[in-house]
């Protein structure tokens, strides 16, 4: 039987809201975003002053500007997700990433992970385009169940 234990979640710390999206002359009021877009805000791993210079125009120095990239996400959505389930990391056998937007693929964000972790593990990564808990829990329905470890960290 599969079983939920934790849960966790990590956004970038720049916020993108109405006021800085008027200020970059992309939309005429903060009224207007939001009837349009019905998006509050938005959070971004790309420094605010770097979007105003560039308008994220040059991808080569995008990565420069970054805060954050995925894995950083990762890592520390999974540490949250650990704690929320009262599980150490020693105890996770098996560490599956949903990397849609990995910043490189080998190593696989799961191995990435799973390394920032201390784990010695198998880590694997599976693309699903996106659909995360439906797929994990689908695909691991699929499995024996002696095949799986006590514990599996996902994340996406």
């Amino acid at each position: 039987m599969l079983n939920i234990l934790g849960a966790g979640c990590a956004y970038p710390e720049n916020i993108i809201d109405h006021e800085f999206l008027v200020s970059l002359g992309l939309t005429g009021s903060v009224e207007a975003v939001l009837d349009q877009t019905g998006i509050c805000r938005r959070y971004s791993v790309l420094r605010l002053p770097y979007i105003r210079e560039t308008g994220n125009a040059g991808r080569s120095s995008a990565k420069a500007a970054s805060t954050a990239g995925p894995t950083d996400l990762a890592i520390s959505a999974c540490r949250q997700a650990l704690t929320r389930a009262g599980i150490s990391p020693e105890q996770v056998g098996l560490v599956v990433g949903e990397a849609v937007t990995p910043d490189q693929l080998v190593p696989a964000e799961a191995q990435r992970v799973a390394g920032a972790l201390g784990l010695k593990v198998a880590a694997y990564d599976i693309c699903s385009a996106g659909g995360g808990l439906p797929f994990y829990l689908d695909t691991f329905s699929r499995w024996r169940p002696e095949a799986l470890p006590e514990y599996t960290l996902c994340f996406s």
